[in-house]
């Protein structure tokens, strides 16, 4: 019972911690920050009561991310570095399930989308990783650097989306990497319309298609110890 004790006080210690740091980065003006009886921290959006961060308290030493996504001014990278600071005395643990929202409302995968054409992942990027994460990175690069209508051909059966590829985007040769890539360009340079709604629907496929051929493990940890 007393070292039952001991642990709750030391638990409740550093949820203090955590709560004064993230008291230090965010506004008390625009967000609420509320500290649960099981162990968790929510930062909420005073104007439209949105989440943007919702951390939970493992044990002494681990902090899971439930929830990350920007709000107000402050962006992904923004709310990563606070974590940052709470991860100098902690191991951050999450599970990757970041997205873009592209114009008609289209969701696409940033996780899958980063490693097809850049090589890691938008978390990858900021040190949090996988077990795997060095083979991982071996595995991909090959995929990056594969002809990409060939690696098409291996993860689609219906012809329909080559000519929809050529159709709205022209003809792609060149590696994965590339051809994602200038895809995703030249929707970022056209006007919001139906069109580019079509270009961004199609993009989603293409990506969820070759993410099969990708090697991600979901679970990243970062530790700063």
């Amino acid at each position: 019972m007393k070292q039952k004790c001991i642990d709750i006080f030391m638990a409740n210690q550093e949820m203090n911690e955590i709560v004064n740091v993230l008291k230090l980065n965010f506004d008390n003006e625009k967000f609420n920050i509320k500290h649960n009886i099981d162990n968790t921290i929510i930062v909420v959006n005073v104007c439209d009561d949105e989440t943007c961060l919702e951390l939970q308290l493992i044990g002494k030493n681990t902090v899971y991310i439930e929830m990350l996504q920007k709000c107000e001014s402050m962006k992904g990278s923004t709310l990563l570095q606070i974590m940052n600071n709470i991860a100098m005395s902690n191991e951050i643990v999450l599970f990757d399930e970041s997205y873009l929202i592209l114009s008609g409302g289209v969701r696409l995968d940033l996780a899958m989308f980063k490693i097809l054409t850049q090589g890691i992942s938008w978390y990858n990027q900021y040190g949090y990783v996988s077990q795997t994460h060095e083979i991982d990175i071996q595995k991909n690069r090959a995929l990056l650097n594969m002809n990409f209508e060939i690696a098409l051909r291996r993860v689609n059966p219906d012809p329909s989306i080559c000519s929809g590829i050529v159709s709205l985007f022209g003809v792609q040769t060149g590696t994965v990497k590339e051809c994602v890539g200038n895809m995703m360009n030249s929707i970022t340079q056209e006007k919001d319309n139906n069109e580019t709604h079509s270009k961004n629907k199609l993009l989603r496929v293409i990506v969820k298609l070759l993410s099969k051929m990708v090697s991600y493990n979901k679970r990243l940890i970062k530790r700063c110890h």
